[in-house]
């Protein structure tokens, strides 16, 4: 089939496509570009089809650990990588879902734009103890100390790997990566040379991705793309829609280039935009109980500029300077915020020195937001004061690696030092030990403290959370900010065992067990009556500091390739037992029933097996257990998905998703959502085109 084929095959394939699957400007723009563009069909097929297995990624280097490269098989951490291959063969099309496959971590979906995605507990929408970041920038919100999953929808082919740490990393990566660190890498502009088309249309979703790479001199590359998402409502738990459908598109560039001294340039940039809604319970003054359900309209846009540069001063030493501009908006009920971001980082590396690998370096972030007042009249209640507040984070880090016994003993020291404007200055040190006694095992194990510090809504808010009762009168639970709210404090302790026999199986186990103190509680602080207009009134809380516990488990994970790499097989599974209390005096009553908001047990296999040379099928199934407070039951599903590839430049996949529930619920709603929405049984199409 020739490409001027497969282009009129492709045009009049999206022509037939429902007009709310994809934007008709975005798709015209994208076609404008593929059939006037150059043919680059003679580039390297073998640069575009790269990927890396688990046996390859041992070898490849990863930072997450130290901010340095390290080999994934030298590293003393609960270190997982998802790498190229294993993003292709999962069938997933945004990011929570792929960190389904991670050990240690519990990815719930909500509803149609919303996730639950915690490390080792504390699971919730805002989950405040998991730092998550793209290319090493930040998308943890200083507003309420999470993740907003529905905005970061960057392009799955143009990731090089996923690096997650579960358990602490504050000693590299500063304050909030308490129990655990993500960081994904997408791929640099030269690998990415030719053009890619990828289409997804489903029952639930559809996905329109596009990008261009291309060579602007011998050492320097650029790549630009653009992406349109449609995701469909979900329904209630009486199969009615539950208006939380999702639209999103972004667009963004990247651009490497190396100088002859050594020197290696990165500048990308993204813009993105989005809408989504949902069904909330709201104070009214006309309904007769007080109260009156709406489709709250939320729209969001946001745009980052990323400079990176790294020099490789002599064999031994190297540094990186990195800086970034972000400017993000989210208006919805509960939320009306501009901000604006400024973030510095340098690290230098030094290995020079005899038996010892150092690292150190120093950041800066400076945040300023502006958060709009509600309208109290209409029952929205939302005020921050002041309601514009300017932040600034400084720190600096060190950690050396030191080499006690050559090729047998490691000691690893470090620690990051911060000061912010809550709590002033957060001390997290870290040391890690371990021992290579056979060149297949490895034995580590560690002692870490970490911080979670205040967010600006536990400081300088007062919003209503959610209805207690709607009445009438209704009453309202409303959540103050607290001056004297601190930081969460945890103490972790690890061992880990990693067994590589050879490049076609491994097994990785690590076992934990973490003391945290000062834990965040809600405390009782006054009831009061509303202001007229409004019939109603307010129970008020304010976050304190009198919550402390413990956690303990263990994670297993293997991987298991044949030597022609027909069949692969990874598993994982992880074991979670979680205590918390309140201590004498609180008026607490969430502490103790956190603990049944995360799994006790996980397990998840994915499996991928060549049946013809040109045709593969993958498998992912996965059991979570129970959530106690939130009366989810356990549950068993997989997901399934044959690939197909029809020559060197198309592939087409055919996806079922949830396939042994026809819909079961995964978390439930927050604050004062008022829809219970289940996860549905989906089936897909998927077209991937380089060309």
């Amino acid at each position: 089939m020739t490409s001027n084929k497969i282009r009129a095959l492709v045009i009049s394939f999206f022509k037939r496509l429902p007009d709310k699957l994809f934007k008709p400007q975005l798709l015209l723009g994208i076609m404008i570009s593929v059939s006037t563009g150059p043919s680059l069909a003679g580039l390297d097929k073998l640069t575009q089809l790269k990927s890396f297995s688990l046996e390859e990624l041992s070898q490849v280097k990863v930072t997450i650990a130290g901010k340095t490269p390290q080999k994934l098989t030298d590293i003393p951490a609960a270190v997982y990588v998802l790498s190229e291959e294993d993003i292709k063969h999962s069938g997933a099309t945004n990011i929570p879902e792929l960190l389904r496959m991670v050990p240690g971590l519990h990815v719930a979906r909500i509803d149609a734009n919303k996730w639950i995605v915690s490390s080792r507990g504390f699971s919730e929408r805002f989950t405040n103890k998991l730092l998550v970041m793209i290319d090493g920038r930040s998308v943890y919100s200083p507003l309420f100390s999470g993740v907003l999953w529905d905005q970061q929808d960057i392009i799955l082919e143009d990731i090089e790997r996923v690096e997650v740490i579960r358990g602490p990393g504050a000693a590299v990566w500063g304050a909030n990566a308490v129990n655990g660190v993500i960081n994904i890498i997408s791929k640099q502009a030269k690998d990415v040379q030719g053009r890619m088309l990828s289409t997804t249309m489903g029952s639930e979703q559809g996905i329109l991705s596009f990008r261009e790479g291309s060579e602007l001199s011998v050492d320097s590359h650029l790549k630009t793309y653009a992406k349109y998402r449609y995701q469909d409502e979900s329904v209630d738990l009486d199969d009615e829609g539950a208006s939380d459908e999702l639209r999103s598109a972004s667009v963004g560039f990247r651009s490497d280039w190396q100088a002859k001294e050594k020197s290696n340039f990165t500048l990308q940039g993204e813009f993105s935009t989005g809408e989504t809604s949902e069904q909330i319970a709201v104070l009214s003054t006309s309904a007769p109980n007080g109260t009156e359900q709406i489709t709250d309209q939320i729209q969001f846009t946001g745009g980052h500029l990323m400079g990176r540069w790294e020099k490789q001063y002599t064999n031994q030493t190297n540094g990186e300077l990195k800086l970034y501009l972000e400017h993000s908006e989210r208006e919805q009920w509960v939320i009306d915020e501009k901000r604006d971001t400024l973030d510095i980082d340098y690290k230098h590396s030094i290995s020079s020195f005899t038996d010892h690998d150092l690292s150190l370096g120093a950041g800066y972030r400076y945040s300023r937001d502006e958060q709009k007042e509600g309208d109290f009249f209409a029952g929205q209640v939302r005020l921050y004061t002041p309601n514009k507040k300017t932040e600034k984070l400084y720190s600096a880090f060190i950690q050396d690696d030191i080499s006690l016994v050559d090729e047998r003993w490691w000691l690893t020291l470090g620690t990051k030092l911060e000061h912010n404007d809550y709590t002033g200055y957060e001390f997290q040190p870290n040391i890690r030990l371990r021992w290579r006694p056979a060149p297949s095992h490895m034995i580590w194990g560690a002692v870490s403290r970490a911080a979670r510090t205040p967010s600006r809504s536990e400081r300088n808010t007062f919003i209503v959370l959610s209805l207690i009762d709607e009445g009438p009168p209704p009453v309202a639970l409303i959540l103050e900010g607290s001056d004297d709210f601190d930081s969460e404090k945890l103490t972790a302790y690890e061992l880990g065992y990693r067994f590589d026999p050879s490049p076609h199986f491994n097994v990785d186990v690590n076992l934990f067990y973490n003391e945290y103190d000062d834990l965040r509680t809600f405390e009782f602080v006054r009831a009061e009556t509303a202001p007229p207009p409004i019939s109603g009134s307010g129970v008020i809380y304010s976050a304190g500091n009198k919550g402390y516990g413990k956690t303990y488990g263990f994670e297993l994970s293997t991987y298991w390739r044949t030597i022609d790499n027909q069949w692969r097989v990874r598993g994982n599974y992880s074991f979670l037992d979680i205590d918390l209390k309140a201590r004498s005096g609180s008026s607490d009553i969430f502490i103790e029933k956190s603990g049944g908001l995360s799994p006790e047990q996980q397990l998840n296999v994915l499996t991928s097996y060549r049946l013809q040379k040109n045709l593969r099928l993958n498998i992912f199934g996965r059991y979570v257990s129970e959530l106690a407070t939130d009366d989810i039951d356990e549950y068993y599903d997989i997901d399934m998905g044959l690939q197909w590839q029809l020559d060197q430049d198309i592939e087409l996949s055919i996806i079922g998703r949830n396939l042994l529930n026809d819909d079961h619920q995964e978390g439930q709603p927050s604050y004062f959502i008022t829809t219970t929405t289940a996860v549905e049984r989906e089936l897909y199409l998927k077209l991937l085109w380089n060309f």
